[in-house]
């Protein structure tokens, strides 16, 4: 139920926060991390992918959250959220993997559900992998299958 949502979200020892938009090393956080966590075998992120997500991530409907670990400040944890148009779509969510298993993905999606509500959005959406961690954690949530897609791909060389 949406009464669910009009609670602060608690995790111990974890400080769940929204970006400020001014604060240059925040949001330099939230894209490292959101790059780190996307990218194969903890590799660097490409520059226009990191150039892509930090243009996002400034963006004027588009609201960054990141958690916090309360004793040293090293973020653990990230996600995003866009509000428009009626809709709130989740994206970008990555947890540390030391901290995986904590319940940091389910704050971070009260936190950001809980902000569309506080702006009168009347739907929440999170596209995931299916039978992934996003998809479980947004089901325990309230979340409901709605439709799968299909990922095509071109093979070089194609006519």
């Amino acid at each position: 139920t949406m009464s669910f949502y009009a609670e602060e979200p608690v995790v111990e020892g974890v400080t769940i926060e929204r970006v400020d938009k001014q604060d240059d090393a925040a949001l330099e956080g939230f894209v490292d991390t959101a790059e780190r966590g996307f990218a194969p075998d903890n590799a660097p992120p490409l520059r226009v992918s990191y150039d892509l997500t930090m243009k996002s991530a400034r963006g004027e409907t588009t609201d960054p959250f990141l958690a916090r670990d309360a004793a040293t400040g090293a973020i653990v944890a990230v996600g995003g959220s866009e509000s428009s148009d009626g809709m709130t779509t989740l994206y970008g969510a990555v947890t540390v993997k030391e901290q995986r298993g904590r319940g940091l993905q389910a704050a971070l999606i009260r936190a950001r559900v809980r902000l569309g509500i506080a702006r009168g959005q009347e739907v929440a959406v999170v596209m995931t992998t299916p039978g992934g961690a996003t998809e479980r954690n947004a089901v325990r949530l309230g979340f409901v299958m709605v439709t799968t897609r299909a990922a095509l791909v071109r093979p070089r060389g194609a006519s």
